[in-house]
């Protein structure tokens, strides 16, 4: 929730400002590549480039675990909700994997590859996603 506020401050602060667009020595694509930049880190992404994916020499605007967090909870949660391929709430525990990568890096020299982070945001991500979309669900259901 904290994320969800932070990016809709920076794209009111863009919209009402207009900093990065009143750069003028700046081409369109160098535009919206800080735009998605700041976007992703109003989102709460380190994007250490180390971590990041490049699409000809440009960083992604998140890193490897963040992109399939945000691709599974936009994407894939609702496609798979949609299609009946979940398990309720049981698909919180999609989250142990990204749990234990996470934790490993952190406290021994262990150093995931930006394949296994991508792979453990997406659960991590469709995880989190099934289960609001099915609180949601369930909550409409109670409330009508």
């Amino acid at each position: 929730m904290f994320q969800l506020k932070n990016s809709i401050i920076f794209i009111l602060r863009f919209l009402m400002e207009g900093k990065i667009i009143e750069s003028k020595e700046k081409s369109f694509k160098e535009k919206l590549w800080l735009f998605s930049m700041h976007f992703g880190h109003a989102c709460g992404c380190h994007q250490k480039p180390e971590r990041s994916f490049f699409i000809k020499n440009y960083q992604f605007f998140l890193c490897s675990r963040c992109t399939g967090i945000f691709f599974a909870e936009i994407l894939l949660s609702p496609l798979f909700y949609i299609l009946n391929l979940h398990f309720g709430f049981y698909t919180l525990l999609f989250i142990l994997p990204l749990i234990i990568d996470g934790s490993l890096q952190y406290f021994t020299y262990y150093e995931s590859n930006n394949r296994r982070r991508l792979v453990t945001g997406l659960l991590a991500g469709y995880g989190v996603g099934i289960s609001v979309i099915h609180l949601i669900v369930i909550s409409i259901n109670y409330i009508f």
